[in-house]
């Protein structure tokens, strides 16, 4: 999710500065005594390899420093300060279409390892994902399988997804515990009503009940939607 308002007080600095050429590439944000710092990464629209860090403090001043293009990389200035408790408060679609580029040709090299996998979580929650990229008409390209989903220590090992509902399979390797939940394609509410079993038939067994009674409600609001209305037929 895009926060416009970090976005428009970056413009208004970059305007303040008298810095009219430049566009902004992403915002991250860090809570501090419940107020907000900010840094800004932006490239000139005239040369891309011209580049500035704004960085907006918690009482509202800033700073603005020139940055090397050849020196900026997603690792270190995405997704290290991820690792540090940064968010990403603004990212367009575009940059993340290059950031996804970045962590594809990288993979294996990543040195932030946290940092990908907070990075992928947001994606995973904001939609960020091989469709959505896809629709800009580039290269196609997905680092999703990057991915290692946990929830409270449960790692996600199987899902399966249908409409606006998901229900998933996970695996605490500590406990030697599976569970199932159901969720949404997107995780935006959370994990909700799990099942606890000992050993992986069950639980599996489980799962496989849980998505058979998804796709019949599923398929149960499918039939009432496109079911035909009845015709009243006048009495003689």
């Amino acid at each position: 999710m895009n926060n416009r308002e970090s976005y428009h007080t970056c413009i208004d600095i970059l305007r303040e500065t008298e810095q009219y050429n430049f566009d902004i590439l992403y915002i991250i944000t860090k809570k501090e005594h419940d107020k907000r710092q900010y840094i800004a990464y932006a490239f000139s629209l005239d040369d891309p390899e011209d580049m500035l860090s704004i960085n907006v403090n918690s009482d509202g001043s800033y700073n603005t420093f020139p940055m090397d293009y050849w020196d900026f990389n997603i690792d270190d200035y995405l997704l290290k300060p991820l690792e540090n408790g940064y968010e990403i408060d603004y990212m367009p679609l575009f940059e993340h279409y290059d950031v996804w580029c970045c962590i594809d040709q990288w993979r294996e090299d990543v040195s932030h390892k946290d940092g990908l996998q907070k990075y992928l979580s947001y994606c995973q929650v904001n939609g960020i994902s091989k469709h959505e990229i896809d629709l800009m008409q580039l290269e196609s390209i997905d680092i999703m399988d990057l991915y290692v989903e946990k929830n409270c220590n449960y790692q996600i090992i199987t899902s399966t997804t249908i409409g606006n509902n998901t229900i998933v399979l996970g695996y605490n390797a500590k406990k030697d515990e599976y569970v199932t939940w159901s969720t949404t394609p997107n995780r935006k509410y959370g994990y909700d009503i799990g099942h606890y079993f000992s050993n992986y038939r069950k639980a599996f067994k489980d799962y496989r009940q849980r998505c058979t009674d998804m796709l019949d409600r599923h398929l149960q609001i499918e039939r009432n939607r496109t079911k035909p209305k009845e015709k009243n037929v006048p009495e003689r």
